[in-house]
């Protein structure tokens, strides 16, 4: 038998709170690289793409099953593919796990990142909440 990853009830429209951080984060990210100067450190910008796909992975589990993942964000992507079943495309998941590969380096690390890898790093992200948004239609 398959453990269920970790998971907690929350009430039927707590998803709209979630998508709406979701696209907040996003927005954080795509303003903090429109203002950022030249040389500018991309962490600031990082981070607000990490939370985005949170928040979003959250706002879906929860429309479709009343649940949010409910230990480290790394158990995440496990509950989502729980809850969405084969309706979770292998690229978005991939996409979902490697952005929180990079969350202690970008939020707690010493390692700089440049405005050239935020923006790479915010594109990559654009595709899984334009799919994200589609799936809480």
């Amino acid at each position: 038998m398959t453990r269920q990853a970790p998971r907690k009830k929350v009430p039927p429209d707590f998803w709209e709170s979630r998508r709406r951080a979701g696209r907040d984060f996003l927005k954080a990210a795509q303003d903090g690289l429109a203002i950022a100067d030249p040389g500018d450190s991309g962490a600031p910008v990082m981070s607000n793409v990490i939370l985005a796909p949170i928040a979003y992975a959250d706002a879906l589990t929860a429309k479709r099953a009343n649940v949010i993942n409910s230990e480290d964000h790394n158990a995440a992507p496990r509950l989502l593919r729980d809850v969405l079943k084969q309706a979770l495309p292998p690229s978005k998941e991939k996409r979902f796990v490697d952005t929180l590969k990079n969350k202690s380096v970008i939020q707690y690390g010493a390692k700089s990142f440049s405005q050239a890898e935020a923006e790479k790093f915010l594109l990559h992200f654009e595709n899984f909440a334009t799919w994200a948004e589609e799936q809480l239609l």
